[in-house]
């Protein structure tokens, strides 16, 4: 299992396709940090606001990067693992070696997860040394509740947590699009179907907002405030349905033919 995992990650890592598409959204997320740090001001929503400086830009940078991230990046990794192989009959040679469907498409999974993982760790690492670097320096922060103060550490730590739930909602998202790619082989009607599909059910339904746009939602479960609790759920919700459906699909289909 170990070496069919490493199999994939180097398929998947190795690609010209990804190399351009991973440094290219490193390139938005720089560009989106700078346009965030000139103005200076992070958003709850339209209406609650907070005042940017070193120690809050980090978890801020995500309402505009996460767009990026649902709708290009994600499709693009799932699509690349799930369907160009298939599409261009370079799977059927993975799929003659040893392995039972469910090792075949657990190793799919887990190495999309690895790497969105690696990824959010370089994007949290870059956030935090672009906000000492261009923000303004302060010992101690809030985020919306002036009264509350977060010292550098616990500023820190928490915006850890967020990439981390951040990361958790991107999975529930590649599960989704796991399963939209495996209804639709090909690449080009995978993709532009699954952003069709993210942007229905987020921008459609209120409960799923953040499919689309997740900040409010994870600073309200970190924060204690609102229905927090039903993040967790619809997440795992989202999730159960797109790696079971995506399962299914992926033990039906026929990649010898």
């Amino acid at each position: 299992m170990k070496q069919l995992i490493q199999s994939e990650l180097s398929r998947l890592v190795m690609r010209r396709r990804t190399a351009i598409i991973l440094i290219i959204s490193l390139l938005a997320f720089i560009f989106i940090a700078f346009f965030n740090s000139t103005f200076g001001v992070g958003f709850y929503d339209p209406f609650v606001t907070a005042n940017l400086d070193s120690l809050n830009f980090t978890p801020f940078i995500l309402r505009d990067y996460h767009f990026y991230l649902v709708l290009i990046l994600c499709p693009l990794l799932v699509v690349e693992t799930f369907n160009r192989e298939r599409y261009s009959g370079e799977y059927r040679m993975v799929m003659i070696r040893p392995y039972s469907r469910v090792q075949l498409y657990v190793a799919k999974i887990l190495t999309l997860a690895i790497v969105m993982g690696v990824f959010s760790i370089i994007l949290w690492m870059m956030a935090n040394i672009f906000a000492q670097l261009m923000l303004p320096k302060v010992m101690n922060t809030s985020f919306f509740e002036s009264q509350t103060l977060y010292t550098s550490t616990e500023a820190i730590l928490f915006s850890l947590k967020f990439y981390i739930v951040e990361y958790v909602i991107l999975i529930s998202v590649m599960g989704v699009i796991s399963l939209i790619s495996l209804l639709l082989p090909n690449t080009i009607l995978a993709f532009l179907g699954s952003v069709f599909v993210l942007c229905l059910v987020g921008f459609g339904m209120p409960v799923f907002e953040f499919l689309v746009s997740s900040t409010r939602s994870i600073f309200d479960l970190l924060l204690g405030m609102g229905s927090s609790g039903n993040v967790i759920l619809y997440v795992l919700v989202i999730l159960g349905i797109g790696i079971g459906g995506s399962y299914a699909l992926f033990r039906r289909n026929d990649y010898l033919s």
